[in-house]
């Protein structure tokens, strides 16, 4: 069986508070997450997509959601958004924390903007720039883009 070799992304998106990037897929990027004083994880992979290091509920506190990616036939809904920053606001107490799907192009990178844009109050432009500039494989789709927008329209004070 072939080793599949990639690089294990992370950044911060709040520092020592929130950091988002692909999924830890052994030891060493255990050991890395632990490094940079990382206490829980949302896992927002598919179940079949990805199988966790074992030691990963014994080092973190940690929460998995499967949300659709754009390979889905189910598109990710308002509810599900909801219920991820929920779950962060959640984890947050027991530290920083660290948000990843498989390659975190999409579901991590939108969770995250979502965050910002209900919890720090950020204009979608603002939220999507920022993740753009501080996590390079940042893409979430056009449908995607528009339920933000929606929530962020929906969000005013």
């Amino acid at each position: 069986m072939e080793t599949i070799k990639r690089e294990f992304i992370f950044n911060w998106l709040l520092q020592n508070e929130i950091a988002l990037g692909n999924a830890p897929l052994n030891k060493k990027n255990i050991d890395f997450l632990k490094e940079k004083g990382i206490k829980a994880i949302l896992n927002l992979c598919y179940s079949i997509e990805y199988v966790h290091p074992t030691d990963i509920f014994v080092d973190f506190e940690y929460k998995h959601l499967e949300l659709p990616d754009h390979r889905s036939s189910h598109k990710i809904s308002k509810k599900q958004i909801f219920e991820s920053i929920e779950i962060i606001k959640e984890i947050k107490k027991k530290g920083p924390t660290f948000i990843h799907c498989m390659q975190s192009i999409e579901r991590s990178p939108l969770i995250c903007m979502a965050w910002l844009i209900c919890e720090k109050k950020l204009p979608l432009d603002n939220a999507l720039e920022y993740l753009m500039r501080i996590h390079k494989t940042t893409n979430p789709t056009n449908e995607q883009l528009l339920l933000l927008r929606e929530i962020s329209l929906n969000n005013k004070i």
